[in-house]
């Protein structure tokens, strides 16, 4: 009797392993609600699946039981879902091999769920959730493999939630979202093969891709945008970068002449399409134009003032190098807003209360009036 009991303990004692493993090389499809919900019952150490995970279905409510999940191989597409409020469940997934694709899921309002994934290795769409109003939920996402297009989501004002993103390896599509203001959120971008902003109605502020400095495949398209009334944000770009511009269609856009496009207008290396915008961007004759006078008028500035450091965060200062008499100095943001004025210039100048962007300083003498442009970061 003692043997048995002192079996019974060492049976007790021995401690139970669950192992973690990878599963499903085929890929596995979600169809329904009870399919998801008995995922750990039917694969209990199932974290990594090998091939792709498809969730598609009205039915489908909710993923917690997903929670489990470290990594998927090749693909996810969580498509047509319209029950589904929330992508928690999806939280421990830190890699896709493949494409992500969330698309034409009704009720979704943001992609809370998503928050340790950090790299998409192959394209990422974000298309048609009518109600999805925020790209919270992508706060790790560090890199985009290829294609990343976000397109005709109707209630979407901004791209707030993509602050870690640095880089996309193919071509950066914002496309048909028809309340999307600003592009606030990506302002950590700096590089992407190409840039295609196309038929945003409402958009008119793209400052928060100030931080682009390089589109290796070289393409920049900006067409069709209603309400966009200038470039300002494009003009860290170097033009060396871009071989392909088109510029058409956008109905109010009167200011062209960025730093990048006015470099790539002075020694074109590749095609040119401007036109059908608004008077001062109409066609490629007026930009160029109007690349030269601003360029003069920054050459002139920089022959009397100098302003360091640039960029800059917290404060600049100004230098007087002929002893111009200042009688005022103005800053304006890239909506030709005046946001600042001075009566004298006294360094340091305080600019920690502006955002990140591109800004024209002003000044002002007895005789004339010079302008130039100073990043904060």
């Amino acid at each position: 009797m003692k043997r048995l009991n002192y079996l019974i303990i060492l049976i007790i004692g021995i401690p139970i392993f669950t192992f973690s493993q990878s599963c499903f090389p085929e890929g596995i499809e979600f169809h329904t609600q009870a399919e998801i919900d008995n995922f750990q019952v039917n694969y209990p150490n199932c974290t990594e699946i090998e091939g792709s995970l498809f969730i598609k279905n009205n039915e489908i409510k909710n993923l917690h039981t997903l929670s489990v999940l470290k990594s998927v191989g090749e693909n996810i597409y969580i498509t047509n879902c319209d029950s589904l409020i929330s992508l928690s469940g999806l939280n421990n997934i830190k890699s896709i091999g493949g494409n992500l694709y969330v698309s034409g899921n009704f009720l979704l309002s943001d992609l809370n769920g998503l928050n340790s994934l950090k790299t998409v290795s192959g394209h990422f769409y974000i298309s048609a959730n009518n109600q999805l109003a925020s790209l919270e939920g992508l706060d790790s996402l560090k890199t985009i493999g290829e294609e990343f297009q976000i397109e005709a989501n109707e209630m979407l004002p901004d791209c707030n939630g993509l602050y870690s993103l640095t880089s996309i390896g193919w071509e950066l599509f914002i496309l048909s979202n028809p309340v999307m203001s600003s592009l606030n959120g990506l302002n950590n971008l700096s590089s992407a093969s190409s840039l295609t902003i196309l038929s945003n109605d409402t958009l008119n502020d793209l400052t928060a891709l100030t931080n682009l400095t390089n589109i290796t495949g070289g393409a920049l398209y900006i067409k069709y945008n209603s309400s966009l009334t200038t470039l300002k944000g494009l003009d860290n770009i170097a033009a060396e970068s871009i071989s392909t511009i088109q510029i058409r269609g956008n109905a109010s856009l009167a200011i062209c002449e960025v730093k990048s496009v006015c470099d790539f207008l002075a020694a074109p290396n590749g095609y040119v399409a401007i036109f059908d915008n608004a008077t001062g961007c109409f066609n490629q004759e007026e930009v160029e134009e109007a690349c030269k006078a601003s360029a003069v008028q920054e050459k002139n500035f920089n022959s009397e003032f100098s302003i360091s450091p640039n960029p800059a965060t917290n404060k600049i200062s100004i230098k007087n190098k002929n002893g111009l008499i200042v009688e005022k100095l103005n800053i304006y943001n890239q909506h030709g807003q005046n946001i600042l004025i001075e009566n004298k210039v006294t360094n340091p100048i305080d600019i920690s209360n502006l955002q990140a962007g591109l800004y024209i300083i002003e000044i002002v003498t007895t005789d004339l009036s010079l302008r130039t442009r100073v990043i904060v970061r």
